[in-house]
């Protein structure tokens, strides 16, 4: 009994990481680990980047879906002023962009921020694909 309890493995943020990351992550095995560690998913960073980001960048799409039903911040910036909506479009991620948008993630900012001249990293690169975007979101509220 108490070679089981030695052998019973801490959850550490580490696994947390690990199983939220994969692509065929076990939920069951995802919440407890979260639950143990009390973790403040608004407080996560992975390589440097807000968890959120991250996955929406990685195309993580079953990642993104889990922490947003556990209360994740979708509209949190980046010192850079870029949102999960950015990673997404960068991503070309249509299902993360639709489960961003059926979330009620606030994209008229970064339409403002492109016709104000002053739009993310790599602004050329996905000027278009925000504008085209933003174009498939108007014809979604007609």
């Amino acid at each position: 009994m108490f070679e089981m309890l030695l052998n019973k493995a801490k959850a550490t943020e580490e696994n947390f990481f690990k199983e939220l990351l994969n692509q065929n992550m076990n939920l069951e095995k995802l919440n407890k680990i979260y639950k143990e560690l009390k973790l403040d998913l608004n407080s996560l960073y992975f390589q440097d980047e807000f968890i959120l980001h991250y996955c929406c960048k990685k195309d993580l799409f079953q990642a993104v879906l889990w922490l947003i039903s556990n209360g994740i911040n979708i509209e949190f910036e980046n010192s850079q002023k870029e949102t999960a909506i950015f990673y997404a479009i960068h991503a070309k991620s249509s299902a993360i962009l639709q489960t961003l948008i059926d979330n009620k993630i606030t994209f008229y900012k970064e339409k403002e921020k492109l016709e104000n001249g002053y739009l993310l990293r790599n602004q050329e690169l996905v000027k278009s694909d925000v504008e085209m975007v933003y174009n498939y979101i108007l014809k979604q509220q007609i």
